[in-house]
């Protein structure tokens, strides 16, 4: 409508952009226009250095962008309770690559990344989950070990429940001004294309899931 927006609309446009000025910094991010977001925010590669004068990239994925308190879940019944959201979770078990959830903080100026993980572990575990729902933490240095999803019973379609999965706290934190050190950049990338390579092979530790310092 001309002359107006949804606040809503300004403000995760801002978080994209906040997130693009930030991660690209040592990720390659391709942002995909509003009209084509089915889901994906973002695909992003892990930039490289090749030589002194050029990078390339590897290990993509793609990123859902959010910020601060805002719910991630998948599946559940519509506003209007009328119709179960069973495209939600058929559309992530149709995914080619693996997928991160990007959280800004509120004044946009840290982007904390987090293992979308735990979610394939309850899909999994049930051939038609009625509901997934996330919970993240706050950046934390200390050691984490991933719990098992909880189950809410008590729905009428797919598997009757509604799964709690904890994603934990980020397993990447990053700001604009850490980023300003080229030492910073390559720890970041290195952690991105470590933690891209492990998975969750092995519970979570200090040394996998950290909020990187800049040199002192």
């Amino acid at each position: 409508m001309p002359g107006r927006q949804l606040n809503f609309s300004i403000r995760g446009e801002q978080y994209e952009k906040a997130f693009d000025a930030i991660a690209s910094r040592f990720l390659s991010v391709v942002r995909v226009p509003r009209p084509d977001d089915y889901g994906i925010d973002a695909y992003c590669h892990i930039l490289r250095p090749l030589d002194p004068a050029s990078k390339t990239v590897g290990g993509a994925f793609g990123v859902q962008i959010r910020g601060p308190g805002c719910n991630l879940q998948f599946g559940g019944m519509n506003d209007k309770e009328t119709e179960w959201k069973t495209y939600e979770i058929e559309w992530l078990r149709s995914l080619a690559v693996p997928l991160y959830l990007a959280r800004l903080n509120a004044n946009c100026t840290r982007v904390d990344f987090y293992s979308l993980w735990p979610v394939w572990l309850v899909l999994g575990g049930s051939q038609s989950p009625f509901r997934i729902v996330c919970e993240f933490d706050d950046p934390s240095s200390s050691a984490f070990t991933l719990p098992e999803a909880t189950k809410e019973a008590g729905h009428a379609y797919g598997d009757g429940a509604t799964s709690f999965t904890s994603l934990g706290p980020p397993f990447l934190s990053v700001t604009q001004e850490q980023l300003s050190e080229p030492t910073f950049i390559d720890r970041a990338a290195f952690l991105m294309g470590h933690w891209k390579r492990k998975r969750f092979q092995e519970p979570f530790a200090a040394s996998d899931c950290m909020i990187l310092e800049s040199p002192r």
